[in-house]
């Protein structure tokens, strides 16, 4: 039961949690207006330690109470609290022994400086999206848990006792209710410009800025009253690791979300692991970190190469993503490490402003090859594009499926007719309709060999963003409630913020049967094979 408390009352901002799903109750509406009381009468009492950081935090917290809920002196209040985290916080089975006191409010007493989060919680409540658990009773149940199903100590039955009652309800598919805006449907999201944030010299030194500050003001304002629910950015690692490995700034970003939280939008913040400038609709020219670049110098097979050697810099081969190269670490731990840091930074707005979290897999953030490079002129739409398969790691995983394949002539390359980057599907030898090599045994095991790695590529990549995600300390909402046969009652948790991949919608040749730019681009997609 300690552990519990460790791993959720003392992680997950206890009143934006239970708020969120019980909102639409009539107690839930009871409980919001005692927790508002009971929260200003804290921070009445609290004294007043100054501290900047945390001020001005609270400041925009307080400002999107206000423009939410119009409650003036509950935000007053909240920029009163201006205390540091509370180290000596009550853990959940102290709590739970105060018998005779419902459990949130009790802890209410004890929330950290985040007070003003709560209440921003608390504001957003009626306006935050569903996440399924609805009808709050009283509980039966001898045991709450997050895979837990011992028993816990007695004191902590008797407190737990006719405390919480639910039934055994799935949260995965909860119902379409309401967006942000109060309009039913699905919520729209914003995408950002790719320069947002940008870097500039000043003093001598490059500081990263909101760009054109006036005039993302305006627009946000303007997206707030046009009802969207929210926007989407890029958080660049070229920007935020720009100094070098481990060092992270996100002060740009940080005043970002916080207009966004000023303006009621939410966020969904892309982990962009790539370059800008080469796609299609890039407006800007953003590197990967230069540290980056250098190690590339001396070892370009860190980047995707096609058949004439040509190194494609807008991101990292897959075929690396293991290997120690970068300073001791592997793409995936500088993946790892940097979604690691942006949630230290952002776990107090998860589920309230930022809700999503989606990480680069590729080129244009895509789950997929650079095989349609338009941004330097090798490839014009609607060429078949060309396989990116020829680093020295990409090519000695082909060898070895090859020789476990029992063929070992075939791990020498991609395959030698598949054209250039801008021939048509029937120029070819292996991507025409009618006899292609796409359909013989060597097409069906290089295709399954090319999109595999990919697949396997996304499984580590978001595998390490979960970890990061799910670690102990991270804001978590209850994902489901299931009563078990001996009357224990088993709680699920999931992280507060949603974790999002994108792929690439490769339309052209689709009519034909072998779908040759989806195969190049790592979809092994075709009119007899369903490849998603």
């Amino acid at each position: 039961m300690h552990q519990l408390g460790a791993q959720y009352w003392s992680s997950t901002r206890k009143y934006d949690t239970i708020s969120s799903r019980y909102r639409h109750t009539a107690e839930m509406k009871a409980f919001q207006d005692g927790h508002c009381k009971r929260l200003n009468s804290t921070l009445q009492q609290a004294p007043a330690v100054p501290h900047t950081a945390h001020r001005s935090r609270l400041r925009v917290i307080a400002q999107a109470i206000s423009s939410k809920q119009h409650s003036s002196d509950l935000a007053q209040d909240v920029v009163r609290q201006r205390n540091e985290y509370d180290e000596d916080r009550a853990p959940l089975h102290r709590l739970l022994q105060e018998s005779k006191q419902e459990l949130i409010p009790a802890a209410a007493d004890d929330e950290d400086d985040d007070a003003g989060i709560a209440a921003a919680a608390a504001a957003a409540g009626p306006y935050a999206r569903p996440l399924g658990l609805l009808n709050v009773g009283r509980m039966s149940s001898s045991n709450i848990s997050s895979g837990y199903s011992g028993s816990p100590p007695a004191a902590a039955q008797a407190a737990v006792a006719d405390t919480i009652s639910a039934p055994s309800i799935d949260c995965d598919s909860p119902p379409i209710e309401p967006s942000a805006s109060g309009r039913q449907g699905c919520p729209v999201f914003v995408m950002l410009p790719l320069d947002t944030v940008w870097v500039v010299e000043r003093d001598g030194r490059k500081v990263a800025i909101l760009k054109r500050e006036s005039a993302l003001d305006a627009a946000l304002n303007l997206l707030r009253k046009a009802g969207v629910e929210g926007v989407m950015v890029d958080v660049w690692w070229g920007i935020c690791e720009r100094a070098g490995p481990r060092v992270y700034d996100f002060s740009a970003y940080r005043r970002l979300f916080h207009k966004c939280a000023v303006f009621g939008l939410k966020v969904q913040a892309v982990m962009s692991f790539h370059a800008a400038g080469g796609n299609v609709g890039d407006t800007c020219k953003i590197p990967l970190p230069k540290w980056v670049l250098d190690i590339g110098e001396g070892n370009p097979d860190i980047f995707y190469t096609d058949k004439q050697m040509h190194r494609n810099k807008e991101c990292l081969s897959l075929g690396c993503d293991e290997v120690p190269l970068f300073w001791g670490r592997s793409p995936v731990d500088m993946y790892r490490d940097f979604t690691d840091a942006f949630a230290n930074q952002f776990d107090y707005l998860f589920g309230t402003v930022i809700t999503e979290i989606t990480v680069g897999l590729g080129p244009a953030g895509e789950l997929r090859y650079p095989s349609y490079p338009e941004g330097d002129g090798r490839w014009r739409f609607p060429g078949v594009g060309e396989y990116q398969c020829c680093d020295k790691y990409m090519l000695a995983d082909l060898r070895a499926a090859a020789r476990a394949a029992g063929h070992p002539e075939w791990g020498h390359g991609g395959p030698h007719d598949a054209g250039h980057y801008n021939s048509r599907s029937w120029e070819t030898g292996f991507f025409v309709s009618q006899g292609g090599n796409w359909q013989t045994e060597y097409g069906h095991f290089f295709l399954s060999w090319y999109s595999g790695l990919l697949v396997r590529h996304a499984r580590r990549i978001l595998g390490a963003a979960a970890e990061v995600l799910n670690k102990p300390g991270r804001p978590r909402m209850i994902k489901a409630v299931k009563e078990l046969e001996n009357g224990h009652v088993v709680y699920e948790f999931q992280p507060m913020v949603q974790l999002g991949a994108k792929l690439a919608g490769v339309h052209w040749w689709f009519k034909s049967r072998a779908h040759a730019a989806e195969l190049t681009a790592g979809y092994y997609n075709t009119r007899d094979r369903d490849g998603y």
